[in-house]
């Protein structure tokens, strides 16, 4: 499915920008770094689903990512979150083939929380990939705690840049990082990171971190948690570089 995705969009460029994104070439490390993250989702959501059968799995900020197909995932324990321009494009798209809930609203505009109350008595996973970065920290505390206020029995896997990176010098070195590996602006919008992933837990105090990853799971008072073993792709680690990777045997890390 992202093969024909990526066919028909490019339908619906004009030369210019066709060629353009044709002539792109990442960096292997960067375009590795990609397929592996996307694969340790894809893990992190197969071992959520094991555990809670009936699991519901909300990806916010999706943009125009395949996981649904890709995890032949069940359409009604799949939801998609994006702006509408975003979501129009993406059902244009995939067409008939598009058979999940879509939610086209910013992830700001918290009436999508009203708009999946039939969720509220699953245990629900949240994917934030790609997207906390682009907030601002008052932003991402407020959705953290609307998440944490509306979903008691959920999980969430977060995706975070170290906090240095997000000014002064180091967020020049990481905006012209990105611009050189991947062609791309994107780095100029990134407001929000951490020097600990940590110090999510103080956001709210339903949250607690699991294992050494960014993956977070919302607390109630009754009922028990098992600790996750799994980590997620990117880590705040203080004295660490931009953004972490996962090697090959998903065994080392490397800097890209």
């Amino acid at each position: 499915m992202a093969v024909v995705c990526y066919q028909r969009l490019m339908d619906f460029l004009d030369d210019v920008d066709r060629k353009r994104i044709e002539d792109q070439k990442l960096p292997r490390t960067l375009s590795s770094h990609l397929a592996l993250r996307g694969r340790k989702y894809d893990k992190m959501t197969t071992n959520f689903l094991s555990r809670h059968p009936d699991g519901m799995i909300v990806s916010l900020g999706s943009g125009f990512d395949t996981r649904y197909f890709r995890m032949n995932l069940n359409p009604s324990q799949y939801l998609e979150l994006d702006l509408p321009e975003v979501v129009e494009l993406k059902k244009e798209l995939i067409g008939d083939a598009m058979d999940y809930r879509m939610i086209g609203k910013s992830v700001l505009d918290y009436t999508w929380i009203d708009d999946i109350t039939d969720t509220t008595g699953k245990e629900v996973l949240f994917i934030m990939e790609g997207l906390l970065m682009y907030l601002d920290e008052k932003d991402v505390r407020t959705l953290i705690d609307r998440i944490c206020g509306s979903f008691s029995q959920s999980e969430m896997i977060i995706e975070l840049i170290n906090k240095k990176y997000t000014q002064g010098l180091y967020r020049k070195m990481a905006v012209r990082k990105m611009k050189k590996s991947a062609g791309s602006d994107a780095g100029e919008a990134m407001n929000f990171g951490l020097s600990d992933g940590k110090d999510i837990e103080a956001f709210n105090s339903k949250l607690k971190l699991l294992g050494n990853g960014l993956i977070l799971k919302i607390l109630t008072s009754s009922r028990s948690f098992l600790v996750c073993s799994e980590i997620s792709v990117c880590s705040a680690d203080p004295s660490g570089p931009f953004m972490w990777g996962l090697s090959k045997d998903e065994g080392e890390l490397y800097e890209y």
